[in-house]
């Protein structure tokens, strides 16, 4: 198992490290990414946006 870790708390940069993993290392491999973001939601593809975040206190919280 490779580990990887990236250091930042950049949801942005956290997410495309991710994808860059998935899409262009070794897929024979075991990976285990470790990372951790400042507040933030992530949104998974099939998630309601509208229906499972409360808007007004993600905006008064600074929450990306």
């Amino acid at each position: 198992m490779i580990y990887l870790e990236t250091g930042s708390t950049d949801p942005y940069f956290n997410l495309a490290f991710e994808e860059y993993v998935f899409e262009n290392l070794d897929p024979t491999k075991s990976y285990f990414i470790l990372w951790q973001n400042e507040n933030t939601i992530v949104v998974g593809r099939h998630q309601n946006t509208y229906e499972e975040i409360n808007q007004r206190y993600v905006e008064e919280h600074g929450i990306r």
